[in-house]
């Protein structure tokens, strides 16, 4: 149903955000980071999957991208609403 969903609606980064979380909790990590990283590129102030993104890059041993999403991470505002 998800796929269906971004098939209409590919813009829609919480989509994405929510398609890397189940990506990621079936243990598909390399496609749970592909879909966070799409979630970012639409809606770059998403605090929470920036967070994951960078927890992801460090468990799968890449500091280097793990750091930029850490920085960006830092760098977000958290959101009050």
């Amino acid at each position: 149903m998800l796929d269906r969903l971004l098939s209409l609606n590919p813009w829609l980064s919480e989509l994405h955000g929510r398609q890397a979380h189940m990506l990621g909790q079936s243990g598909r990590l390399d496609e749970a980071v592909a879909a966070a990283e799409r979630a970012v590129a639409l809606n770059p102030t998403l605090r929470q999957v920036l967070g994951w993104l960078a927890e992801a890059h460090r468990y799968r041993g890449d500091e280097d991208k793990a750091g930029h999403f850490q920085r960006l991470y830092d760098r977000t505002p958290v959101d009050l609403n």
